[in-house]
């Protein structure tokens, strides 16, 4: 309860009450009378004196003296009143710190003065301050050298306590033996600045009043206990002795004396009505600094006036230092201890936090797990991580707390006032950003925060909540500031007048946060990222595996995938029980997708007939994407017989066709996509990946011979069929090195079997192979790519016969005409590289006709029709071979700047025997004659055929009816020769 006499708090502002705690709390223009001050000036010229100086030291009456007052004192050298040496004096300016210099006389005139003094002697500022202290003041006077000697040994024993409670309560009680007084307390300083009374060791007549309670900042302002830093010791003899002042009031420089050293130096008012109202008479405090921090107080009262000696006060000065370094040394050791139980308590914890994160991985799971084996049976209301795309608060009751998706981005910018490095703490409710507050909902449970970044990962945080702590306070009166008016108007503070105790329960604060709690705390975020980093390296590992073993489009497996599947069928077993057939799938025209549509629309072509493969896969069926429209099937068929079924191939293969139908048929960019398939069967003896695969990308290849949408089952011949086809391919190679390839010539006549033309037609005298035909090498030569080559070859050969022709026959030009391949056609130097020759062989461009066939328009439309022209325009011709073959016969026949048609020899060998045929035929030469093309029959073998040509009236004929393919050397002789007689 507040006591009758308390006095009420005025209305003061935060800015008067503190402006109120900074005054000065000492009137340095007065000192305390039971000594005397000289101050002077580095010489030892006296500057100032207490007015109680002459008081002091009354000589006897026949002692004649210097001054007649103390006012005369001032200006006089300090040497000449004293005994003390040039060495003694000399002594003082070479210490900062406080020093004595005991048992001085102080002399007049060579007697000695009726007082013996103690005079203790530091400097202030850029002055000598002598504090002159009597030796023996009454009989309450105490120097008791057992007594110090029982202290030392009290300190020596309290090094060994285990108990901070034994430590403080022995201190006191050693201190209030030796000193005699009646109450001696030791006063603990928090955080705030709010103390409590620790220890407390009372006189057999004294009842204990005081320890347990606790008093507020402002009973010991701010600027005291800066005072009580600067000097550790500080004494008031008698607090109703009236102080003297100093004469005169300031220093030269218009400075008033800086007494904070000063034992002399008088309390202000407040302080002193402060002491009177809890009824003490003397007192003395003992500051207890560590690392030059006040962090507590001895304090020691008294009920009657008492004085120490200097030697006392120097060994209790000592003491404290003393005390205070095995209050230190002692709450180190202590909280070491408690620290250690506690980090050995949360190393336990961690462990179940990381086992389970590095067993089950970092997902929001997991973490729920983790945490909720964290917050059981601990101190904090909740924890909280957020960690990747994972974000979650976990309760002390293990449930989830919900939150706003912003809560962990407005934690991580919100500034508390109190921060520890990276670790940020709010340990009151009102000091939380109310954006917080409004996006969740843990606080109602929660009323302190700390959160901490998880180190090395982006936006990952680690938050620890505390509930709110209910406190009771016992407090030594009441904890109010009680202010009043000067009569200048302006506000002091005023000492209470009650110390009855009183209970207040303090709401609204969490526990303070501790060591222990960002120890924790950085566990916990030092295990997050360890395991995060090891889970990013896993998932990272995992990545490069399925990169290595899987087709990121689709997430099929790819080729190596393929081949460790293939490998793993006979070590399983599964062949005992499966027949199992391999297909491998490639989709025709898709570069045209890819192309004209671009990849975005061939990616999402491939990855829907991959669903499709899906669709159309059973139990152990696997898919793989060995390349970019590759596709391979497994397909397992259950075992009714040794060797696999070829209907059960078949009908797999068109099952696949007719749903590759079914796909692209919807959608009018995709109906050209058919595909070509390679099937072949694995067996016990066929489970070699390497030769799975060659087998069925060798049927494959058989396959796309066929032309679009077909299948082809492996057989042995195929691959007798393939090796033949290499052995041709290395055969060009080499034919092509050594210029193996020769031209004949075939002439092209008009109705009157006049020569009009001829075409030169390559052939290879091989001397492994024999003579070979352009059909058993230039479908290899397509299918190689050498086909280039060899036109080139062909072109610049065709070139120099006709600039032999041209020279040797000036009187009859003679047109030659060579086969192009679309190869060749769309390459892109094909143009220059005519144009190139014409002019090396000085030839006229229209003697040279090219002959293309309709199908060179599957490789590409624009480029082809463009490079025509290109050389059209060079004045070479162009005649369209192998017409009515195509698929785009008329569609494209009036883009092609072509002078002339060959009727392909099918039609010339069918209209004899066909009507149909006849009647196409006639059609076809009509067609041709209405665009005013020439047209050229090929294949003309007999006279009725001619005959029938003739009656459709056909241009041109070629065939073996007049002459077949001959050397150049022979045609020369037969053709050439009668042309030019």
């Amino acid at each position: 309860m507040q006591h009758s006499d308390e006095r009420q708090l005025l209305d003061i502002s935060n800015k008067e009450l503190t402006e109120c705690s900074e005054k000065l709390l000492s009137d340095f223009n007065n000192v305390q009378s039971y000594g005397f001050i000289v101050v002077t000036s580095k010489d030892y010229v006296i500057l100032q004196v207490s007015e109680n100086i002459l008081e002091r030291i009354q000589p006897t009456s026949d002692l004649k003296l210097f001054w007649t007052s103390y006012q005369d004192l001032i200006g006089q050298n300090i040497q000449e009143l004293t005994q003390w040496s040039e060495e003694q004096l000399h002594s003082i300016s070479s210490h900062l710190k406080t020093i004595s210099i005991n048992q001085v006389e102080l002399l007049t005139d060579g007697r000695i003065s009726s007082a013996r003094w103690e005079c203790q002697a530091h400097i202030s500022r850029t002055h000598y301050v002598f504090e002159f202290l009597p030796r023996q003041l009454s009989v309450n006077s105490i120097y008791n050298t057992s007594q110090i000697n029982q202290l030392a040994e009290v300190l020596n024993y309290v090094r060994r306590s285990s108990s901070v409670e034994v430590l403080y309560q022995q201190i006191v009680h050693s201190i209030q033996r030796a000193s005699g007084y009646e109450r001696v307390m030791i006063y603990m300083f928090d955080k705030d600045w709010c103390g409590e009374v620790v220890a407390e060791s009372c006189a057999k007549h004294i009842e204990p009043r005081y320890i347990g309670l606790r008093f507020p900042a402002n009973d010991i302002p701010k600027r005291a206990r800066e005072l009580y830093k600067i000097n550790p010791l500080r004494l008031l003899y008698d607090l109703d002795s009236a102080p003297v002042k100093l004469f005169p009031e300031l220093l030269p420089g218009s400075v008033a004396l800086d007494q904070s050293r000063c034992l002399l130096r008088n309390m202000a008012d407040t302080h002193l009505k402060y002491l009177k109202n809890m009824g003490v008479k003397s007192s003395m405090t003992l500051s207890l600094l560590n690392r030059g921090e006040l962090w507590g107080m001895i304090a020691c009262h008294h009920s009657t006036p008492r004085w120490i000696s200097q030697r006392l006060t120097a060994e209790l000065r000592t003491s404290c230092e003393l005390i205070a370094e095995v209050f230190v040394s002692e709450l180190n050791h202590l909280e070491a201890q408690d620290l250690l139980f506690k980090k050995s308590e949360i190393a336990e914890r961690i462990k179940v936090f990381e086992r389970f994160l590095y067993t089950n991985g970092v997902s929001k799971s997991s973490l729920s797990g983790a945490l909720k084996s964290l917050i059981k049976d601990s101190s904090y209301s909740c924890i909280g991580v957020r960690i990747g795309e994972h974000s979650l608060f976990i309760g002390d009751n293990g449930d989830e707390i919900e939150v706003q998706p912003n809560f962990f981005k407005q934690i991580i910018n919100a500034e508390p006032e109190h921060t520890d490095l990276q670790i940020c703490m709010i340990n009151n409710l009102k000091l939380i950003p109310n954006e917080l507050k409004e996006s969740s909902k843990l606080f109602r449970d929660t009323c302190g925060l700390m959160w901490l970044p998880v180190k090395n990962i982006t936006g990952a945080v680690l938050v620890l909540g505390k509930p709110e702590m209910i406190q009771t306070v016992t407090w030594g009166g009441r904890p109010a500031v009680t202010v009043k008016k000067t009569s200048v108007d302006s506000n002091i503070i005023e000492p209470r007048t009650s110390f009855a105790a009183w209970k207040e329960e303090k709401r609204g604060n969490c526990e303070e946060w501790h060591t222990i709690d960002t120890y924790f705390a950085n566990e916990i975020s030092t295990v997050l990222e360890e395991i995060w980093l090891l889970s990013e390296n896993r998932k990272q590992q995992q990545e490069l595996h399925f990169l290595a073993h899987y087709d990121t489009l689709t997430g099929l497996g790819n080729r190596h995938s393929c081949r460790l599947f293939i490998n793993d069928l006979k070590r399983d077993s599964l062949l005992s029980y499966f027949n199992v057939g391999a297909f491998l799938i490639d989709l025709d025209n898709f570069n045209q997708v890819n192309d004209l549509l671009g990849h975005q629309v061939g990616d999402k072509l491939i990855i829907s007939f991959a669903n499709l493969l899906r669709n159309l896969a059973h139990g152990k069926d696997e898919i793989f994407r060995l390349s970019g429209d590759e596709f391979l099937l497994v397909k397992f068929y259950p075992k009714t017989e040794e060797q696999i079924n070829q209907e059960e191939l078949n009908n797999t293969s068109q099952a696949i066709q007719q749903a590759l139908f079914n796909l692209t048929s919807n959608d009018t960019r995709f109906r050209r996509i058919t595909c070509c398939m390679g099937v072949t069967s694995l067996s016990h003896h066929n489970t070699d990946p390497s030769r799975i695969l060659k087998q069925a990308d060798i049927a494959l290849n058989f396959s796309k011979k066929r032309g679009p949408n077909t299948f082809h089952i492996y057989s042995v011949e195929d691959e007798h069929s393939l090796k033949e086809f290499s052995e041709i391919q290395m055969l060009i190679e080499h034919a092509l090195a050594n210029d193996e390839f020769e031209l004949h010539i075939q002439p092209k006549l008009d109705n009157k079997k006049q020569l009009v033309s001829a075409e030169a037609l390559i052939r290879w005298p091989n001397s492994k192979k024999g003579s070979l035909m352009p059909d058993q090498f230039i479908p290899v030569a397509e299918r190689s790519g050498q086909i280039v080559e060899i036109g080139s070859w062909v072109l610049k050969k065709a070139c120099s016969i006709l600039a032999r022709w041209q020279q040797l026959y000036p009187f009859k030009p003679i047109s030659l005409a060579i086969n192009c391949s679309p190869s060749q056609i769309v390459h892109p130097e094909f143009v220059i590289s005519v144009a190139s020759q014409l002019e090396t062989y000085n030839i006229n461009p229209d003697r040279l006709i090219l002959e293309v066939t309709e199908n060179v328009l599957a490789e590409d439309p624009k480029r082809v029709i463009l490079a025509m022209r290109a050389l059209k325009n060079l004045g070479v011709a162009f005649s369209l071979d192998d017409f009515g073959t195509g698929y785009s016969s008329f569609k494209y026949l009036k883009d092609f700047p072509v002078s002339e048609l060959k009727i392909d020899r099918y039609f010339v060998l069918e209209a004899s025997k066909q009507s149909k045929t006849k009647q196409i035929l006639g059609s076809m030469i009509a067609m041709g004659k209405s665009l005013a093309l020439k047209i050229v029959a090929e294949g003309v073998e007999t006279a009725e055929q001619l005959e029938l040509l003739q009656s459709f009236n056909c241009d041109i004929y070629q065939g073996f009816y007049f002459e077949k393919p001959m050397k150049v050397e022979a045609f020369e002789c037969k053709w050439m020769a009668v042309q030019a007689r």
